[in-house]
C-alpha cells in the first residue's frame, strides 16, 4: 500500500474494549481516536508487535448498536509526551461481519454530514 487511506477517516473519542493475542488478559477498555470502515486508531501504553490479532467490540455512540470484529495491529508510532512513552496504533478490520460494516458506515457517515464545514 502507498500510505493513502482506503477510507475515510472520522476523529472520535469513544470507549472501545480488544483483547490483544499477545496477551492472556481479560479484555481491556481505552478511547478510540479515529476510526473507518477498515480500522481504527488508539493508544496504548505499551508496544505492540505488528500484526499480532485483536479482538474489538463496541457500541457506536448515539447508534446504540454493537459491533464486533476481528483485526491486525497493521502499524504503531511511539512518542514520548511529558517522559511517558504513548504509542498510536492503527488496526486493520480482518474479520467483521457485513451487517457490522453497514452499521459502521451509516455512523461514520452521518458524524461526517453532521461536522459544519471546515
Amino acid at each position: 500500500m502507498s500510505g493513502k487511506r482506503r477510507f475515510v477517516r472520522l476523529d472520535t473519542d469513544f470507549n472501545v474494549e480488544y483483547r490483544l493475542d499477545s496477551k492472556k488478559k481479560s479484555a481491556l477498555k481505552i478511547v478510540l481516536k479515529n476510526i473507518g470502515q477498515g480500522g481504527i486508531c488508539f493508544i496504548l501504553d505499551e508496544p505492540v508487535e505488528k500484526d499480532t490479532g485483536i479482538d474489538i467490540r463496541f457500541f457506536l455512540p448515539e447508534f446504540g448498536e454493537l459491533v464486533e470484529c476481528r483485526g491486525r495491529v497493521a502499524w504503531q508510532h511511539g512518542y514520548t509526551i511529558k517522559n511517558k512513552k504513548i504509542y498510536h496504533t492503527g488496526i486493520e478490520f480482518t474479520d467483521i461481519k457485513d451487517q457490522d460494516k453497514e452499521k459502521l458506515s451509516r455512523y461514520i457517515y452521518a458524524q461526517l454530514l453532521a461536522q459544519p464545514p471546515k
